[in-house]
């Protein structure tokens, strides 16, 4: 009879919100407020750690652990795949340097610095900026008209 009046005293709604998490695979166990233990559908436990597999080999986490505690870690594809995107980035002037996932460090053609300078240029000569400094220090303004 004891047990019953300590169940009431708990919320139903914190059970309610456990058994949830539980049935979304959110955690793969957990004990409610009368102390029973309840477990996740293996299906639902399936979806996390499928996410969780398909997050790492996408490259956008380097490794995770799964709900039954296995370590995984991006394949070396999926480094690659960021890596050449990174490098991407790099080359088009979008980025002026960066570091792989090596560590190296890469920095932006000339070529990039150069259609930098190109629309700096651009932008002073329409008057969009009254002055700017081009990328090897020049100082450039635009003309005055009365």
């Amino acid at each position: 009879m004891g047990s019953g009046a300590d169940s009431s005293s708990v919320p139903r709604s914190q059970d309610d919100t456990v058994r949830e998490l539980v049935e979304r695979g959110v955690v793969p166990a957990a004990s409610l407020s009368d102390g029973t233990q309840i477990m996740g559908s293996r299906q639902a436990t399936q979806r996390r750690d499928d996410t969780v597999r398909q997050l790492v080999e996408q490259g956008l986490v380097p490794a995770a652990s799964l709900s039954d505690g296995t370590q995984i870690a991006g394949s070396r594809q999926a480094t690659q795949r960021g890596d050449d995107t990174v490098r991407q980035l790099v080359e088009q002037g979008l980025v002026p340097a960066a570091s792989l996932s090596d560590g190296t460090q890469i920095a932006g053609p000339r070529r990039a610095t150069q259609s930098r300078d190109d629309a700096v240029r651009d932008l002073v000569e329409r008057g969009l900026v009254p002055a700017a400094t081009l990328s090897d220090g020049t100082q450039i303004t635009g003309s005055i008209e009365p």
